[in-house]
């Protein structure tokens, strides 16, 4: 019995066929494909089929996840948001009305009220990226300050933290190639970002001061950074050098004396 004879008889298979060899299988799958995926793998393939090789699959893909990505649980997409926030950066077949079926997801309230929890939290893994990532869309901004002082992961404050301070968002888009000599072909391999400004800014000062007297080093370097950055109109100035003067990192302590010399 072939795939296609399979998938009439027992519709429940679709999930299983969206990895079948055959496009027309594959097609058939998203076509016979009604309940919402349960669990992140199946979520995972459903936004992998956007990407699909086939043209036919990749619409598709699309119609089945306009109608069922909505109606996802959010604890399903937060478990398969590592896999999801950065693939529209490796994929090249898909093109931005896919992409932003996933970016809709992530605008979803339920979502980000999970994955608050989860940057604040979480331990273990590639969060800041991840962070990064999900800034793409307006939805997070409001939340920003909360990871910034709150977030477990020192590298989490810090990505929120240089974010409000800048009032940009800033995420990794792709790769090109910077010229080291044109004369003899040589470059190298860069990473390629976008930004948008942030919907949401608390006080630059309030930042710094809040970044300054932080637990990590890591964020308090983001912060000494600003701190030189903005001193021409830092207002207590003296007050906020005075502070990290008898900072224990070394990279730290020279800002300041670059300031005091200033």
């Amino acid at each position: 019995m072939s795939g296609l004879d399979l998938l009439v008889n027992t519709p429940d298979l679709a999930p299983l066929f969206l990895f079948h060899r055959d496009g027309y299988v594959r097609e058939a799958a998203l076509h016979r494909y009604s309940d919402p995926p349960d669990n992140a793998f199946f979520l995972a393939a459903l936004v992998y089929r956007l990407n699909d090789w086939a043209e036919p699959v990749r619409r598709a893909a699309f119609r089945c996840s306009e109608q069922l990505f909505p109606r996802v649980s959010p604890e399903v997409v937060v478990a398969a948001a590592p896999f999801l926030l950065g693939r529209w950066r490796f994929w090249g077949r898909w093109e931005q009305k896919e992409a932003s079926l996933v970016d809709a997801i992530f605008e979803r309230e339920d979502v980000n009220a999970l994955l608050v929890e989860r940057f604040l939290q979480e331990t273990k893994g590639p969060l800041a990226t991840e962070l990064r990532y999900l800034l793409r869309g307006r939805g997070f901004d409001r939340y920003l300050s909360q990871i910034s002082r709150c977030a477990v992961q020192p590298s989490v404050r810090a990505v929120a933290l240089k974010t409000l301070i800048n009032g940009q968002a800033t995420w990794p888009t792709g790769f090109g190639r910077q010229w080291i000599d044109k004369r003899y072909n040589l470059s190298r391999r860069v990473t390629v970002y976008s930004q948008r400004s942030l919907t949401e800014q608390p006080a630059i000062e309030g930042s710094i001061l809040q970044g300054i007297r932080d637990r990590s080093v890591a964020v308090r370097r983001v912060a000494a950074d600003a701190l030189v950055a903005n001193r021409a109109t830092f207002q207590g100035l003296d007050h906020a050098i005075a502070e990290l003067a008898g900072d224990t990192s070394p990279a730290i302590r020279e800002r300041v004396n670059f300031l005091s010399r200033d």
